[in-house]
């Protein structure tokens, strides 16, 4: 034996659902062939197959590529089938990344008005989705790659409530420019993501739809490597001990972090301060009496980059701006 390997899928079957509420369908709620499979396809075994982008070759030999599988079977309008994945017990900070993508794969134009749904969040209770539909663009079939930025996508936060508890939006794709739909449940939070679901539901074709997608590639992109910049600056003068002025001025933007922690606070931060002494009497006869003069101010400026204990990144300068808090001290 020169190799032996185990492979599977993390994907879960959520099962065939009611759309208006996703409430699970019994049997008996369901057509009697409605139902469907989760299974995976390659480009070894399937000569079908072609993958949505080029595959590393070694030796004449392409790697193995592989996509997820989705082959439902009578889809009653009205109704979704629902999968997930568990990709981070306690959660993982997408923040840390300007970009997401995946890959859709649709065969037959007669499928083409089904909604093809991408959540990203903490549970079926928390999370952001982006709507996708075939006959919504020109290629009714086919490989579709979809690219969202993270700081955007956290943005449809702010956009419209409506009566199903849910705020809708839209967002442009990276790469095209073509606007999809977006829906954010509850609260969801790119700092804590533990789950991926995808769901394809029918809410137009009045005949149930059959038939079968790919799933791919999902991936984050565009780590963010800014360099974090700390900076610092003072001043003395001491006048013979008659006047003295002390100056002090340091920033730390967003992203500077030390040794000890991973990434930065998100804040930027600018402290200064200025102290001054004056001994009078060295100027007027106070009969030998002593009267020293003194006074201080400090101030501070916070500009945060994420609206306060969210993961809405504000990407507008005018409302960092507006955002900041001063404080100052005499």
């Amino acid at each position: 034996i020169s190799e032996l390997r185990f492979l599977g899928s993390r994907w879960e079957r959520e099962g065939v659902r009611r759309i208006d509420g996703e409430i699970l369908l019994s049997p008996g709620e369901r057509l009697p062939d409605e139902e469907f499979f989760l299974g995976e396809v390659n480009n070894k075994e399937n000569p079908d197959y072609s993958p949505p982008f080029a595959v590393h070759v070694e030796n004449n030999i392409p790697d193995k590529e592989q996509s997820l599988v989705l082959n439902y079977q009578d889809l009653e309008r009205g109704h979704m089938m629902r999968v997930s994945k568990q990709v981070s017990p306690r959660g993982d900070d997408y923040t840390a990344y300007r970009n997401m993508s995946w890959y859709w794969y649709n065969p037959s134009h007669d499928t083409a008005d089904l909604d093809l749904l991408f959540r990203v969040g903490a549970d079926t209770l928390n999370y952001y989705e982006v709507a996708y539909r075939f006959s919504d663009s020109g290629s009714k079939t086919g490989w579709r790659r979809m690219s969202v930025g993270l700081a955007e996508l956290s943005n449809a936060k702010n956009g419209e409530l409506r009566e199903d508890g849910a705020v809708h939006s839209r967002l442009a794709d990276l790469e095209t420019g073509e606007e999809y739909r977006v829906r954010v449940v509850g609260r969801p939070d790119l700092r804590r993501v533990r789950r991926y679901y995808m769901a394809v539901a029918n809410n137009l074709l009045t005949t149930p739809a059959s038939g079968y997608l790919y799933i791919n590639d999902v991936r984050l992109e565009g780590i963010k490597r800014e360099n974090g910049m700390a900076q610092r600056a003072g001043l003395r003068l001491n006048m013979a001990d008659v006047f003295k002025v002390d100056f002090d001025w340091k920033h730390n933007d967003d992203t500077f972090h030390g040794l000890d922690k991973r990434v930065g606070t998100g804040i930027d931060h600018e402290e200064w301060s200025v102290a001054n002494s004056l001994n009078l009497e060295d100027y007027v006869p106070l009969a030998g009496f002593r009267l020293p003069v003194s006074g201080s101010r400090r101030q501070t400026i916070d500009q945060p980059r994420y609206v306060a204990n969210s993961d809405i990144e504000i990407l507008d300068n005018d409302l960092r701006m507006k955002d900041r808090f001063r404080k100052n001290k005499e």
